[in-house]
């Protein structure tokens, strides 16, 4: 077996690995639009490279239209499974017409007896804007999803084989006019050319996979620190970002406010009407809130009909501030079931001393909120360490 046709066996084993692994990460649900579209690729180009080995025994037609047609279809499947990863929209239009071009392009070489480093200018061509047009939608999105140094690192390998295939095809005709056919079974350059873009095709396959695994991570992230129901930080989020606020307290003197916000009478809500419209009622209360906080502001719900504020920089009056603002924003846009207002108690407590505890800081909240309910709910309770802070300074 010579080295070319080694070369070949190996790349189709390696094609038919990738689809099996994109086939399986399709059905457990991995990213799995593009998934499909990767094994689909993967499938194609394990054919091309199969027919490739025999190309001078079949017909010109076959050889240097359908073939080529079939690997640059390959590259534009993965640039679909790359679009539908990235969530933009696809080029399909494009991406035909290309083809179509490419292969009437090599279809009139044939007719008219060219030299065939035309075929090869002309699929060279085609591939390269497949390749750098799928390294530019990664180079694009990817940096807002894993930042900008991983972005341009996963769309590296596909952007510098689509440079490649650009001089390729540049080269191709002065190749030609030297030597032996670059189309030449024999032709050193066909050797080397063969041996990189393997190489490239695995590192393109591992970027495709990095892109999936480092989704997945992040998602698995996001779950954890997140409500499934209404997106908002769940009760672990909330400890972090109040360990955070504590830290900055302690060490630099930064205040900080917290709002706990109970919905009232909540349970009525789920027994009258059911849990699926309670859960309505909680995402469209969580949408209120965070629509009425500042930028900086954190909302998050620490558990069943009970959400948490957390302001930065912020004391006990503009905390008391803001938390009626919030009921008089629930007032105003009504969020309960058939168009019922919703209101809540909501309990303040603010942090200023640096010698300040976190049981002593929630244990405050937990009795200002009480208190609000206790009052006849649907008001704003400070607690007491705010409440007279606000007594002193009005004195």
């Amino acid at each position: 077996m010579d080295s070319l046709s080694a070369l070949a066996v190996g790349a189709v084993a390696q094609q038919v690995l990738v689809m099996l692994m994109w086939a399986g990460a399709a059905r457990v649900g991995l990213s799995r639009p593009a998934a499909l579209h990767w094994a689909a690729a993967a499938a194609v180009q394990s054919v091309m490279l199969l027919l490739l080995h025999w190309r001078d025994e079949l017909p010109p037609w076959a050889a240097y239209v359908l073939l080529n047609a079939r690997g640059v279809s390959a590259s534009a499947l993965v640039r679909r499974g790359v679009q539908r990863f990235c969530d933009v929209p696809t080029t399909d239009r494009d991406a035909l017409g290309v083809i179509v071009g490419m292969a009437l392009a090599n279809a009139t070489v044939l007719a008219l007896g060219l030299a065939l480093s035309w075929v090869v200018f002309f699929t060279s061509l085609a591939l390269a804007w497949m390749l750098l047009g799928t390294a530019r939608v990664m180079v694009r999105r990817l940096p807002f999803e894993f930042g900008r140094g991983i972005g341009v690192a996963l769309a590296l390998p596909t952007g510098l084989t689509g440079l490649v295939f650009l001089v390729r095809g540049a080269l191709a005709p002065a190749l030609t006019a030297v030597g032996a056919p670059m189309t030449a079974i024999d032709h050193p350059a066909l050797l080397v050319f063969a041996v990189y873009s393997m190489v490239m095709m695995l590192l393109s396959q591992f970027s495709l996979g990095a892109m999936t695994v480092l989704r997945v991570v992040r998602q698995s992230r996001h779950l954890s620190t997140h409500d499934a129901l209404t997106g908002v930080l769940n009760r672990r989020g909330l400890d972090d970002r109040l360990d955070r606020e504590l830290e900055r307290l302690h060490r630099y003197g930064q205040p900080f406010a917290l709002l706990s916000l109970d919905i009232d009478h909540f349970k009525a809500i789920n027994d009258r009407h059911g849990h699926a419209v309670g859960d309505d009622v909680l995402m469209r209360v969580a949408q209120l809130l965070g629509g009425g906080l500042r930028e900086v502001d954190v909302l998050g719900r620490s558990g069943g009909e009970e959400f948490m504020v957390l302001m930065p920089h912020t004391d006990a009056a503009p905390a008391a501030g803001a938390a009626q603002r919030l009921l008089q924003r629930l007032r105003e846009h009504p969020a309960g079931p058939q168009g019922t207002v919703v209101t809540a108690s909501i309990g303040v407590a603010s942090a200023s001393d640096r010698r300040e505890r976190r049981d002593d800081l929630l244990r405050r909240l937990a009795g200002a909120l009480y208190a609000a309910q206790q009052g006849g709910r649907a008001r704003v309770v400070l607690a007491p360490q705010a409440a007279a802070a606000l007594r002193q300074a009005g004195d």
